[in-house]
């Protein structure tokens, strides 16, 4: 289960955003771009989702995803934030889902509890994506 692993891609991270936040599953994808890597993928539907709501990004030259390449903590958040202005939650975000200092606007939305939770360069477990996932939850008017 990706929530229990030490260390998440790119690729579980898809999947993490797919099934935890109900609005990913549900909603009307804006784009129809292509990741050639990710038609084997065992998790393409996942991926392919949270790529076309353009939450994650897709090499735009090569048509990658790279769903085995590793997620940082700064690139995790940095996707939570794009997803919380996506959905309507941005009131925290204050326009800056792609500029600004990443930590402090996690802070400031409270996907995360303080300054030293916030290593953006250390790797993403399943554990804190979850949790950061729980918390963009409720900014999202879920449980």
């Amino acid at each position: 289960m990706v929530a229990g692993k030490p260390e998440v891609d790119k690729g579980d991270f898809a999947v993490l955003l797919y099934w935890l936040l109900p609005q990913v599953r549900y909603a009307r994808p804006t784009s129809g771009r292509i990741a050639t890597d990710v038609l084997d993928h065992p998790h393409r539907e996942e991926i392919v989702r949270v790529v076309n709501l353009g939450l994650m990004d897709v090499d735009s030259t090569q048509h990658r995803f790279y769903p085995g390449s590793s997620v940082r903590r700064g690139q995790a958040l940095r996707v939570v934030v794009r997803t919380l202005a996506r959905f309507g939650a941005a009131s925290c975000v204050n326009g800056s889902a792609e500029g600004g200092d990443i930590c402090d606007i996690s802070l400031s939305c409270g996907l995360l509890i303080s300054g030293e939770d916030c290593d953006a360069t250390s790797p993403l477990s399943g554990a804190a994506g979850v949790e950061t996932l729980r918390r963009s939850l409720k900014l999202l008017g879920g449980p």
